[in-house]
């Protein structure tokens, strides 16, 4: 007897075999037995190894792949499962570095600022980090604390090319 749930799937799975059937990717005549072999897995297996399902050692593609009688749903499951996703990955990181992208952004700060928003949106969020993790908190004060020389090397070093720049212009001029 099928659930509400369970029609619902054999709803969706029916489309999914449709649109297979339009790309070329199930042949026409193979249809029909997909969706009756789903049938009956969902009627027949999955009740009685539901527990063995929830439990992250037993898989359902080893039940799918050793059963002779389930060889087509297998096939369609390996097609959906090694589908690929496009390229949304790559475009979010496009966008991303579009938000981060300034003009007077050095290579260094850019890769730094590409990591954070990366290991940032990986952990789940802004609003998914503990930011009381001492560790953390650390880490933070830590990289103030060589930022600091950095800045100071940098300000001498644009005094000294200052500097530089106005004693060629004076010997340039006196030339």
């Amino acid at each position: 007897m099928a659930t509400e749930s369970s029609e619902g799937n054999i709803t969706t799975f029916r489309a999914l075999v449709r649109h297979l059937n339009e790309a070329n990717s199930v042949a026409e005549g193979d249809a029909d037995s997909v969706v009756s072999q789903y049938k009956k897995f969902l009627e027949e297996v999955v009740p009685q190894n539901k527990s063995k399902f929830l439990d992250s050692g037993h898989k359902v593609d080893q039940l799918l792949a050793a059963s002779d009688d389930y060889g087509q749903l297998w096939l369609v499951v390996k097609m959906v499962l090694l589908l690929s996703h496009g390229q949304a990955t790559v475009e979010r990181g496009f966008s991303v570095n579009r938000q981060v992208d300034d003009d007077n952004l050095h290579a260094d700060t850019f890769c730094c600022r590409r990591l954070i928003c990366d290991t940032v949106a990986y952990y789940g969020g802004v609003y998914a980090i503990d930011t009381s993790i001492k560790a953390l908190l650390l880490s933070c004060s830590s990289a103030w604390n060589k930022y600091q020389p950095d800045l100071e090397q940098k300000k001498k070093d644009a005094m000294k090319d200052t500097v530089t720049q106005k004693r060629k212009a004076v010997d340039d001029a006196n030339h």
